[in-house]
């Protein structure tokens, strides 16, 4: 039998079931003083069928990333927009994020580690607490437009693997879509779509969107790079009780170290994985970067002995 094409409509008008996980917590979130938007509202109905207007220019057909493990929120006390995640309770990522983003390493200017606003346990489900984290954007999204902006990036995220690496904690998935930048208010001067970069809403009427938000550049404003995800990574009590790890871990998965069983030291494998997504990213997207390649190609060593510390590089 030869079904119905799919119509923008019906396609829109039901939630992934990994929205439908986020609109049942809706009313307790907005108990504990978070708004999702109007799409997870209890009995929500598709205002393009109210007003007729074309299905992807209503704000609420925009879905949210596929995994569904982040979702955006108005923060109700002061109207800031905010990212939810779905954190486990069980594993270390939680602590070590604490740590890390903890009031007195927060004053550490090397600390790029996305601040951890809040944590709320879920209601019903002691395995997964809701953590609450600033709005950030891919930090490759908008293009590198000067040999002074790659360098201000890429000194930057070494300091902020620096910051880490002093505090004993290996992130173990440095990979381009764990690295954000908060854009400050120049970047988008009309704003984004917090779940959809390539959408802005229109500032009269919030309801609606429009296509491909304007960028500026990084010279013109003042963005901060972010690591964020700390689900793989490992902590030390200090740097004399740091022991080498075994296992496959994080986005590269052809580094050296894990070819044989062998234990390794998980700081080195965080200088690899950081020169690869360099190399992905900068290396491989723009023309004129060159110079950086003896620097990469040192990050990138198959011999960990070889490559240098976060803070010699």
């Amino acid at each position: 039998s030869s079904s119905e094409p799919e119509t923008d409509d019906s396609y829109y008008a039901r939630l992934l079931s990994t929205e439908k996980k986020w609109a049942k917590y809706q009313p307790w979130l907005q108990s504990i003083g978070y708004l999702l938007r109007p799409r997870y509202q209890p009995g929500w109905v598709p205002s393009w069928r109210r007003t007729k207007r074309k299905v992807t220019k209503c704000e609420d057909h925009v879905l949210p990333d596929r995994k569904g493990v982040v979702m955006d929120a108005t923060r109700i006390s002061d109207n800031r927009t905010v990212i939810l995640k779905f954190t486990p309770t069980e594993t270390q990522e939680l602590p070590i994020w604490q740590f890390l983003t903890s009031p007195v390493l927060q004053k550490d200017t090397r600390n790029h580690c996305v601040p951890l606003l809040d944590i709320h346990p879920l209601p019903d489900n002691d395995d997964y607490a809701v953590a609450v984290m600033p709005l950030l954007v891919l930090f490759n999204y908008v293009p590198l437009q000067t040999m002074g902006e790659v360098f201000a990036c890429l000194y930057h995220l070494l300091e902020g693997i620096v910051f880490l690496h002093k505090h004993n904690v290996a992130h173990l998935d440095f990979c381009a879509p764990n690295t954000f930048m908060e854009p400050g208010p120049s970047l988008f001067p009309k704003g984004f779509h917090p779940a959809r970069l390539t959408m802005r809403i229109d500032s009269r009427r919030r309801d609606r969107v429009h296509r491909l938000p304007p960028f500026t550049c990084r010279t013109l404003s003042e963005v901060r790079y972010f690591f964020i995800d700390f689900g793989e990574s490992v902590r030390f009590a200090s740097e004399e009780k740091r022991e080498l790890i075994s296992g496959r871990v994080g986005h590269y998965t052809d580094i050296p170290e894990f070819k044989s069983n062998d234990p390794y030291d998980p700081f080195m494998v965080d200088i690899r994985a950081f020169g690869e997504m360099i190399k992905d990213v900068i290396l491989g997207e723009y023309k004129g970067v060159e110079s950086l390649e003896p620097f990469v190609s040192k990050l990138c060593s198959d011999s960990p002995t070889d490559r240098p510390t976060a803070a010699e590089a």
